[in-house]
């Protein structure tokens, strides 16, 4: 559920936050929007989409892609370029996704724009001197979104279905989870995690619970259609996981359920032979997007949650060498990859046999 969020802007050195929101920025010329993930950039991007008549959202890879001749509806408009950080996901030069965004940006006269980014992901002050060089002298903002406040969280509870939202705040504050509690996907994670009742023991726990639940198929006609469940919920995930660890590890975006396939969303038949259970994965709540155009991870969150688990499970299960997954992971400086970072925490988190080796190779950003 969308739900109006305060920004923090960067002034002298510091984060000012100030009870301001998106909406008040709509008359700026150009800002830059970060959070972490699932702090809810890109829904942010939308509801100001709907709601400036002058906006349109775009996502960085399309628009990068797209030569504006095709595209005159993006002239005198104010472009809401979202996932900057899903561009340098592909490793390389991270400052070759910038240069390609400032390339098609200037084709814009005047250019007006928005640029959504993973906080981990932006490069600081090269990254704004850049962005600055294409706003002719008028001022770039950078902004961060707030955490959840309390009336938010209890605005996504109560359209969750929860019945005392104050109550499961407090209640998740008080078993260490308050970081569920100011992030909207992790709010939503948390909850899913506790509809059978009773309370998860930690993150791990919590993303187990929530991925069973999204994995669970609740259309009457979905299920007709399948002659009932043909899986148990444990194979789907797990699936789900393998679908998941192909795409993080290729640098891919997302699966072609009946479509041809490209570049960035293969045909599903590339996933390997047990075809009938990965579109069944793929038709969960785990996934989104059409079954021809490509069916993605629901965040990138929980893909790196999911990739991580099937790899934990061929560890210990088919046992594959650790070595072998390392090296999936590293680059030839021996460091994780920067797009597997979250998978690299993830796994190091559930699997003992390559913690040492992950914390050695990347301890900052393990740490991070």
């Amino acid at each position: 559920m969308p739900v109006e969020r305060t920004v923090s802007e960067w002034r002298d050195g510091r984060w000012r936050s100030e009870d301001r929101r998106l909406s008040d920025f709509r008359s700026a010329r150009a800002y830059v929007l970060l959070g972490e993930p699932g702090s809810g950039k890109t829904t942010a991007f939308e509801v100001e989409a709907e709601e400036d008549g002058n906006a349109l959202f775009v996502p960085a890879r399309r628009f990068i892609r797209r030569h504006f001749g095709s595209h005159p509806e993006w002239e005198d408009k104010t472009l809401l370029v979202d996932g900057l950080d899903e561009l340098r996901a592909r490793g390389g030069d991270p400052n070759e996704p910038l240069d390609a965004f400032l390339c098609c940006i200037k084709q814009l006269d005047p250019p007006y724009f928005r640029l959504s980014c993973r906080e981990d992901s932006w490069l600081g002050r090269n990254d704004f001197r850049e962005l600055a060089s294409v706003t002719d002298n008028e001022e770039l903002h950078l902004l961060r979104l707030d955490p959840l406040g309390l009336k938010e969280a209890c605005e996504i509870l109560v359209a969750k279905g929860v019945e005392h939202p104050r109550k499961f705040v407090w209640r998740a504050v008080e078993d260490g989870l308050q970081v569920f509690i100011e992030n909207p996907l992790l709010l939503e994670t948390l909850a899913d995690a506790v509809v059978s009742g009773s309370w998860p023991h930690g993150r791990i726990d919590t993303f187990e619970r929530a991925c069973e639940e999204l994995a669970k198929e609740l259309n009457e006609s979905h299920l007709n259609a399948q002659d009932g469940r043909p899986f148990s919920t444990s194979k789907i995930v797990l699936a789900a996981g393998r679908l998941c660890a192909l795409l993080l590890l290729s640098a891919k975006v997302g699966w072609s359920r009946r479509g041809p396939g490209d570049d960035d969303c293969p045909v599903l038949g590339d996933a390997g032979d047990e075809q009938d259970l990965f579109k069944v994965a793929l038709d969960t709540k785990l996934f989104e997007g059409s079954a021809e155009t490509g069916r993605r991870p629901r965040h990138r969150v929980i893909g790196e949650f999911l990739a991580a688990k099937y790899l934990d499970h061929v560890i210990w299960v088919k046992h594959l060498a650790p070595g072998r997954v390392l090296a999936w992971m590293q680059g030839i400086d021996g460091v994780v990859m920067p797009d597997l970072r979250g998978v690299s925490v993830w796994l190091a988190a559930m699997n003992c046999q390559v913690r040492s080796h992950l914390i050695e190779s990347d301890p900052i950003g393990l740490a991070f």
